[in-house]
Formats: C-alpha cells, structure tokens, sequence
C-alpha cells in the first residue's frame, strides 16, 4: 500500500511555526532548515519534515527512536528499516511525503511556474513535448504533470537529478499516480508497484504537524 500525505504549509506567521517544529525533526531536517535563509524556505522543508514525522507515526512507528541517514543519492533512509521506503517533496507552501514498502518517489510542484517554460526543448522527449502541446489551454497543467512525473520518477530510481531528463520519457514509463491539489499544485507519484493507482492520498492539517 502507498501513502501520500500532504500538507498546505501557508500560515500567518512563520515564527512560532519555526521555534516549535524543529525540535521535533531530526537532526539531519534541522540542518537542512537552518541552511535555508528565506523563511518561507524554512517553513517548507521544516514542514516536509514534520509531515514525515506524522506519517511514520501514522504507521506505528515511534520517530524518536528512529535513526536516519541519507544514502549515498540523498535519499531518506532509516537504520535497521529494510521494508520501509520513503520520499518527500515541498515546494510553494506545501509539503508532501510518500511511503510505500517498495522504491517510491513524489513531487509536487506549483503548476504557474511553468506559464514561461524554455526548458522543454531541453528535457522534454519529442512524445513529451508533443502531449503538452496538443491542448495549448491546458498547457501548464500538462507540464507540470511531466515535470513532476520525472521529478518523482529519478527519486524512487534513486539517483535524483543525476539522471539526464531528456533521457526519462514519462509517456512510456509505468507506473505513475497523478494528483492535482486544489487548482495549483501538482503532485505526481512513482512506483514499480502496478497498484500505484490505489495510492492513498491523505491531507494533513498544520495544526497537527
């Protein structure tokens, strides 16, 4: 079973948000927090990392006594954890995280960022491009469907932006779970599992991070 949890992180005020949620990440989180300096920036990877403290509870397991490590790619993993996968993703005030007990990757990405695209070209194979293109109205919903495809995609490979993207056509890859939240924010989900389409999707209040 996969689960997707995701989270609106837009609050009135940061502050408090800040000097609450970091002692209850791991260190590792609260290293990747303190880096950033724009504190729209904290609050979305603190927040990423709060949401996965909620889903692994959420899952029976007890986040204080867990030890995490990145791999070598970057990816989340957990000491004496074999059977457990994880991904997360934050971008513009929202946060989302994937578990699954098989490789898994998750994106979610603001679908207005791609009105002005000059990347296509770039990484886009021809299918890709084709399929953005064909319906100009709905041009950016569908870029953002391959962006995040792909983002997702190289995390569950587990090599992150290593790989080329020219390289990954997401039209002929199986399997992927498509999510759009609210009218702006695009969410995409990547397994081997052929259940991926019975992915759980579950929203999160920030008052319960």
């Amino acid at each position: 079973m996969i689960k997707v949890y995701y989270c609106d992180l837009h609050l009135s005020s940061y502050g408090s948000f800040i000097e609450n949620g970091l002692g209850k990440v791991n260190e590792n989180r609260r290293i990747k927090v303190n880096k950033c300096k724009n504190p729209e920036n904290k609050v979305n990877s603190l927040g990423a990392g709060l949401l996965l403290r909620y889903a692994l509870e959420n899952a029976g397991y007890r986040y204080d006594n867990l030890n995490f490590f990145n791999d070598e790619y970057g990816a989340i993993r957990i000491d004496n954890v074999t059977d457990l996968f994880i991904s997360i993703s934050h971008s513009n005030g929202f946060a989302a995280c994937a578990l699954s007990d098989t490789a898994i990757g998750v994106d979610i990405e603001k679908i207005d960022r791609f009105e002005k695209v000059n990347f296509i070209k770039r990484c886009y194979t021809q299918r890709e491009q084709e399929f953005v293109s064909e319906d100009t109205s709905h041009f950016e919903e569908k870029c953002a469907v391959v962006w995040t495809r792909k983002e997702a995609y190289s995390k569950q490979k587990g090599l992150g932006m290593r790989l080329d993207f020219k390289n990954i056509d997401t039209m002929n890859i199986n399997y992927f779970y498509d999510y759009q939240i609210q009218e702006n924010m695009q969410l995409s989900v990547c397994s081997d599992d052929k259940n991926v389409m019975d992915t759980n999707i579950i929203k999160v209040d920030v008052s319960d991070l």
